[in-house]
C-alpha cells in the first residue's frame, strides 16, 4: 500500500454521509456480510455467536457496547467474556423446552455509541440476525461486521481476509462478501443521503443485506442466489455445485483474481485490494467485472420489493436492478 493509497483510505474514513436535514446517516467502512442457514437452531445460533465473538476479539479496544442474546436483552457496556457466556446461556435457555423458532439478535457497537435512543454510526461493530427456517421460505440468516478502513489498510487488508475466512468457516456460510461498504446505525438505521454514493461508486456495497434477505426468503424456498459480489465473494459448496468446478474458475479468472478455500466453500478475490471505482470518472473495476461475469448465473434477481431507497423521480425497483447488475 503506497503512501498515496493510505491517504486515500484516511480520507474515505473521514467521510460522513448526511441526510438532506443534515443528520449523519452512514459512513464508509470495511464491511463483511455472511449469510448462513440454521439460524433458528441451537447449533446455528452457537455458530453465529462464536463467529461474531471471534471477530470482536480482534478489535475489542474499539468496541463500547454489546447486546447479548435473550428476549429481554438491551445494550450494555461491552465485555468480551460476558458477551460469550451470557449469550450462550440465553441460547441454551431459549431451546431448553424444545424447538425455538423465533431466532436471536446479537449486537456489538463501537466507540461512537451515544445513548440507547441514538446509537450513532459506528465504524466498528457487528450483528447477527438469526431466524430463518419458516415453512415455505428460504432458510437465511445474516452476520455482518465492520471496521474502519484504515484499521488493516497498511498490510493490504490481510487480517481482514483471514478473519473473514475464519468467520465463514465457523458459520458454514452459504454466500457472502467483504470489501468497501456503507455502515448505517445498526438499530435506528436511515439510508437518507446514501443513494448518490451507491450509484457513483460501484465497489461500494450498499449495506442493505437485511432487505435482500427478506426478499429472497419470501421469493424462494431455498437460499440459492447470492446478493452481490465485492472484493471478496464467498460461495458455499452447495451453491457452487451448479457452477463450473473451482479449477475451471481459476483458469477463467486468472492469477490476479485468486480463489481460496474456507471450510465449506471458496473465496473469490477481485484483485490485490478492494477498490471503489467511480462512474463519474469512468473508472471501471475490471477485476470486479470479471468475477461478476464468472458468477453471475448464481445471482438472485427475483425482486418484487426494492432494496435501494432511490429518491424521486427514480423508480426504486428499477434502481435496485441497475445496482445488482452494475458489473454486467
Amino acid at each position: 500500500m503506497t503512501p498515496d493509497m493510505l491517504q486515500m483510505i484516511r480520507d474515505l474514513d473521514a467521510v460522513r454521509i448526511v441526510s438532506p436535514q443534515g443528520d449523519e446517516t452512514a459512513r464508509i467502512v470495511f464491511k463483511l456480510a455472511l449469510f448462513f442457514e440454521g439460524g433458528n437452531t441451537l447449533d446455528g445460533q452457537f455458530r453465529a455467536l462464536t463467529a461474531l465473538a471471534d471477530l470482536a476479539d480482534d478489535v475489542a479496544p474499539h468496541l463500547a457496547y454489546m447486546q447479548c442474546a435473550g428476549e429481554t436483552a438491551r445494550p450494555e457496556p461491552f465485555d468480551a467474556a460476558r458477551f460469550r457466556q451470557r449469550s450462550e446461556l440465553a441460547i441454551r435457555q431459549l431451546h431448553a423446552s424444545g424447538r425455538y423458532d423465533q431466532g436471536i439478535d446479537l449486537g456489538l457497537f463501537g466507540q461512537e455509541f451515544r445513548t440507547p435512543d441514538n446509537m450513532g454510526v459506528t465504524a466498528f461493530g457487528g450483528s447477527v440476525l438469526a431466524g430463518g427456517g419458516l415453512e415455505g421460505a428460504a432458510d437465511l440468516s445474516l452476520l455482518e461486521f465492520s471496521t474502519s478502513l484504515i484499521w488493516d489498510a497498511e498490510v493490504d487488508f490481510r487480517r481482514q481476509t483471514e478473519r473473514a475466512r475464519k468467520a465463514a468457516s465457523t458459520l458454514g456460510a452459504i454466500f457472502g462478501m467483504a470489501g468497501f461498504g456503507l455502515q448505517y446505525d445498526r438499530i435506528y438505521g436511515s439510508t437518507a443521503g446514501s443513494y448518490p454514493y451507491i450509484a457513483r461508486f460501484p465497489g461500494l456495497h450498499c449495506g442493505l443485506d437485511d432487505r435482500f434477505m427478506s426478499e429472497q426468503s419470501v421469493r424462494r424456498k431455498r437460499a440459492d442466489g447470492y446478493f452481490s459480489i465485492n472484493w471478496l465473494t464467498f460461495l458455499g459448496d452447495e451453491l457452487l455445485a451448479t457452477l463450473a468446478p473451482a479449477e475451471e474458475l481459476r483458469e477463467t479468472l486468472g492469477a490476479d483474481r485468486p480463489i481460496a478455500r474456507f471450510d465449506g466453500g471458496i473465496i473469490v478475490q477481485a484483485g490485490a485490494r478492494p477498490q471503489l471505482g467511480d462512474v463519474n470518472q469512468g473508472l471501471i473495476l475490471d477485476d470486479y467485472r470479471a468475477v461478476n461475469a464468472a458468477l453471475r448465473s448464481l445471482r438472485f434477481e427475483d425482486y418484487v420489493v426494492p432494496v435501494l431507497d432511490a429518491p424521486e423521480p427514480l423508480d426504486p425497483l428499477e434502481a435496485t436492478f441497475d445496482w445488482i447488475r452494475r458489473f454486467d
